[in-house]
């Protein structure tokens, strides 16, 4: 596997689902910022809900600073998997 290139594409892949996310959301989502695949959902809303919601959906996440979504996932990341965490932090955002 070749682990910098997988990266690589799983950012843009990921960074725009989560463009398309803020499109759908503009009230709760500011931005989204990061580097690599360590990506942060910055929100307009208090984080920490949307966090516990992600993670009694599956998802492992952390708020930061307390309205930033931080993720961390692993190189080998495929696109279903970044679908997955998506529509789990979509959920979220929709419950609220």
């Amino acid at each position: 596997e070749n682990l910098p290139e997988n990266a690589a594409k799983m950012r843009e892949y990921f960074m725009g689902k989560l463009l398309d996310l803020k499109d759908k959301f503009p009230e709760k989502i500011e931005g989204i910022r990061g580097r690599g695949l360590i990506v942060g959902l910055v929100l307009a809303i208090d984080g920490k809900p949307i966090a516990s919601k992600c993670i009694d959906n599956g998802l492992l996440t952390i708020c930061t600073m307390d309205h930033v979504l931080r993720f961390l996932p692993p190189l080998i990341i495929n696109e279903k998997h970044v679908d997955e965490a998506v529509e789990i932090v979509e959920k979220a955002l929709s419950d609220l």
